[in-house]
């Protein structure tokens, strides 16, 4: 976000620049000494972007950018309350929407980039527009999530596939292979690569939001959590997705079944095991988890098998 001088004659002056706080909230300071007299005229423009990530247009590739109306000849050492601020064009406020999911993403995940090991950092990338039908996707040629239209109405959807792209860069662009990953299905067998790379994106989401349900946009939902052996309509075993993303729900969550007592951190060994290997499948996954000394035995080897997969 960025405060301006709105000057009469040549362009406006960049007064002030910064990030508004988790909650929205802003506070800058500039001096107010106007050129043309009296107390400078102000006006805040905010945009869908900051150094970690942007929701951009996927044709012009520029960030969505907001301005409020302009505040003429703020008094010397005076606060303007801007108050509660919103697009006037109600179809971009998903955009600002996804912003806010992915920021989301950004305060739950550890470190101080995507990949907690990188010391620069990659800038995340969320192509949307309020008429996009180029989605739902993540595209490892220019490392850009593609939202469709009304992705942002489903938050879990949103940091899925942004999930990927955070797998793409902690990989080092070594995205594992899915295949018969397209079409993919949370509760059907695919691949075991297909199953690892989907269940982790979509175990992001989860994690990040506390929340073990799939809300797609329109309103319909699928539990993530419950579902067992014997539960109708699911494939069984690691190269389902569900049961792979049900496994890691199970290892850290707190609300537990019979057979699923496990509450580790989830921003623990999961989340280490994933930033210090590339692993393929679940099962390489698992193997990865062992070496770093992380506890595979009977009670993680319960929470899993409470998902049917069986090591």
């Amino acid at each position: 976000m960025a405060v301006y001088d709105d000057d009469a004659r040549g362009s406006d002056d960049l007064l002030a620049s910064g990030t508004t706080g988790a909650d929205g909230g802003f506070r800058l300071c500039f001096d107010n000494a106007d050129e043309e007299g009296g107390g400078q005229d102000v006006y805040v423009q905010f945009a869908t972007e900051n150094q970690n990530w942007v929701i951009r247009n996927g044709k012009s590739r520029q960030p969505y950018r907001f301005a409020t109306a302009t505040r003429a000849n703020v008094p010397t050492g005076s606060s303007v309350e801007f108050g509660a601020f919103q697009p006037a064009d109600a179809a971009l406020m998903r955009g600002v929407e996804a912003f806010d999911t992915v920021n989301t993403g950004w305060n739950w995940k550890p470190g101080t980039c995507w990949d907690a090991r990188d010391t620069t950092c990659r800038r995340g990338l969320v192509n949307w527009a309020p008429d996009s039908t180029d989605g739902t996707y993540y595209s490892t040629q220019g490392n850009a999530v593609h939202l469709a239209a009304e992705d942002p109405d489903a938050p879990v959807l949103v940091l899925h596939e942004f999930g990927h792209a955070m797998m793409d860069d902690v990989y080092e662009d070594a995205f594992p292979s899915s295949p018969n990953c397209s079409p993919h299905y949370i509760t059907k067998t695919s691949s075991a690569g297909c199953a690892w790379t989907e269940g982790f994106a979509t175990w992001f989401g989860v994690a990040a939001l506390g929340d073990p349900t799939f809300r797609w946009p329109g309103g319909r939902t699928q539990d993530l959590e419950g579902p067992t052996w014997g539960t109708a309509n699911w494939d069984d075993g690691d190269k389902v997705e569900g049961r792979v993303l049900g496994s890691m729900i199970d290892l850290y969550d707190a609300s537990n079944e019979p057979g699923d007592d496990c509450t580790e951190d989830s921003a623990g060994p999961l989340w280490n095991t994933f930033l210090d290997h590339v692993s393929g499948t679940f099962t390489q996954f698992w193997s990865q988890r062992a070496a770093d000394g992380y506890d595979v035995g009977a009670g993680p080897l319960s929470c899993l098998y409470h998902n049917t997969i069986d090591y």
